[in-house]
């Protein structure tokens, strides 16, 4: 029972980065995946700290988050936070070849 009720909570908490990202705040939608989703559930009772089960479903949300972020941070100006973002994206993500598209303009702008 208990494990049902952790894979629930978690599952409407990556909900919530869903909506997040749907509203197009990905800086507050990776904050919340990092503190509420990949840090686990403490039970107030017993102490544990539960995981995720499902991690491989935030992976795609993350990469998304990092490839936006980068992409944003780019447009403002802020080269050194696109390229730590961009180089989060991993090599399965469908925005990699952008990714690094935007990466290698980022650290040519970062160095003039």
């Amino acid at each position: 029972y208990r494990k049902r009720v952790v894979n629930s909570v978690f599952d409407a908490r990556v909900q919530k980065v869903r909506d997040m990202i749907g509203d197009k705040s990905y800086t507050e939608a990776l904050e919340y995946l990092n503190n509420n989703v990949l840090k686990g559930l403490k039970d107030i009772y017993s102490g544990n700290i539960y995981e995720f089960e499902s991690k491989k479903e935030v992976v795609p949300l993350q990469n998304k988050m990092y490839f936006e972020i980068g992409k944003r941070s780019m447009e403002g100006g802020n080269w050194s936070r696109a390229i730590e973002m961009l180089q989060l994206v991993t090599s399965d993500a469908p925005e990699f070849s952008e990714a690094q598209k935007l990466l290698s303009d980022a650290a040519y702008q970062l160095r003039k």
